[in-house]
C-alpha cells in the first residue's frame, strides 16, 4: 500500500473522542428522564399494593379478624387466613414496596395509606386523583 491509501484507513483519535463526548452528552439528558419514569411506575405499583392490602383488610375484618397497624403480626394473620401468600412478605414479614422508604399504615378511620419517602414526594404530582387518595402525604 502506498502512503496515500493509509491516510483514509480509519477514524482519527479526535473523531472517536468527539463521538464519545456526543454520546455522553445525550446519555446525560436521557438517563434522569428514564429513572424518573421508572420511579413513577414504582410509585404507582406501591399505590396498587396499598389498594390490594385494603381489600385484604376488608375481607379479613368481615370474617371477624381484627387489624392493628399493619405490623408483622397482622401480615402473618393474613397469611394464616389465606388472604396473602408468604412470598409476598419480606424477611421482616412486612410487605415489600418497590420504592425504598415507602411504607403502609392502617387505622380504622382512613384505612390503608401509603407514606411516600421524602426523596420521592415530587412523584406524587404524577398520580391521578384516585391514586392520590391512597397517599398519606399527598397535598
Amino acid at each position: 500500500m502506498e502512503k496515500e491509501d493509509l491516510k483514509w484507513a480509519g477514524f482519527t483519535l479526535l473523531e472517536l473522542m468527539v463521538v464519545v463526548v456526543i454520546i455522553g452528552i445525550i446519555t446525560s439528558f436521557v438517563t434522569p428522564a428514564l429513572l424518573n419514569v421508572a420511579n413513577s411506575v414504582a410509585l404507582k405499583s406501591d399505590v396498587q399494593t396499598a389498594q390490594t392490602i385494603q381489600n385484604i383488610v376488608d375481607m379479613y375484618t368481615l370474617n371477624g379478624g381484627v387489624v392493628g397497624s399493619l405490623d408483622s403480626g397482622d401480615y402473618n394473620n393474613f397469611v394464616l387466613a389465606g388472604y396473602l401468600d408468604e412470598k409476598d412478605l419480606g424477611t421482616d414479614n412486612i410487605i415489600n414496596l418497590r420504592l425504598d422508604g415507602n411504607s403502609l399504615s392502617y387505622n380504622s378511620n382512613s384505612g390503608v395509606q401509603l407514606t411516600v419517602a421524602e426523596n420521592y414526594t415530587d412523584l406524587i404530582s404524577g398520580l391521578d386523583s384516585t391514586q392520590k387518595q391512597w397517599v398519606k402525604n399527598a397535598e
